[in-house]
């Protein structure tokens, strides 16, 4: 499985874990900080099983 994310600048983070915090406290769902998954943005995700083709993939979306 390959992804394509977006990460946050380091004050952009912050602010963000935060917000999760939060909303796990109101929630109940911790299930982001228990895996300490950092805040991003999924803009792709596929499989394939061909490097070659993962490069091609990526390439693609960079210059569309």
């Amino acid at each position: 499985m390959y992804l394509i994310s977006v990460y946050f600048d380091e004050a952009s983070d912050k602010k963000i874990r935060n917000h999760m915090k939060q909303i796990a406290k109101h929630t109940g769902n911790t299930w982001m900080l228990d895996g300490n998954v950092p805040p991003h943005i999924t803009i792709a995700a596929f499989q394939t099983d061909s490097e070659e083709r993962a490069i091609e993939i990526f390439q693609n979306a960079r210059d569309t």
